[in-house]
This record gives C-alpha cells, structure tokens and sequence, in this order.
C-alpha cells in the first residue's frame, strides 16, 4: 500500500488521493442493475416483479408504498416556505446608556 499524504491536520495534500486506485470495475451497482433486468422463468425481470408487489401492496392501503410510487412517477415534491415579510425594520445600533428616540422598537 503506497503511503498517503496528509497535512498537519490530517486531511489529504493538494493532488494527493485517499483513493488512488480508483472505484473498483465492474462495480456492485452495475452488477445488481444487470441482475434486476434480467428476465427469469416467470417471464418478467425481477425489476417488473418487484414494481408488481409495490403496486399490490398499495392498493392494500400501504401508504409508504403509496409515498414511493407517487415520488417516482411524479417526483418528490418541493418544500417552501411563504413568508408575508415585505420589508425589514432598520436596525440602531445603540450604546449602553442610549436613550431610545420615541419610534424606536425596543428587542430585549
């Protein structure tokens, strides 16, 4: 194993990798996506078997199956947050022993 370079702080020097080597070929994710293409004796690839049970355990009321099928047809839906704040109060600086000028809001 060839020696890492790291700085004083223990993160890895400017062109040095933690990974030199590389993602390995032919790696899990492409042979499981091979796997769950493939069709077997039932005539359906195992992807189409499993999108079955999914649908099925929906119609039973599943609503985590439910969640699942709607974010992969529709995608997941986006988060916002309205807010009615058009216009910000200006901040005074004040020192201590100020006194606040009568339109002054005081935040404590």
């Amino acid at each position: 194993m060839s020696k890492v370079n790291r700085n004083e702080k223990g993160q890895f020097e400017k062109g040095s990798s933690g990974n030199p080597s590389g993602r390995p070929k032919g790696s899990l994710t492409k042979l499981m996506r091979e796997f769950m293409y493939e069709i077997d004796d039932s005539g359906f690839s195992r992807m189409q078997q499993l999108c079955i049970i999914l649908w099925d355990s929906a119609l039973k009321g599943d609503l985590q199956a439910i969640k699942m099928i709607m974010d992969r047809v529709d995608g997941t839906p986006r988060q916002t947050i309205e807010t009615n704040v058009r216009e910000f109060d200006t901040i005074k600086i004040m020192e201590i022993g100020d006194e606040p000028e009568p339109g002054d809001k005081i935040i404590a």
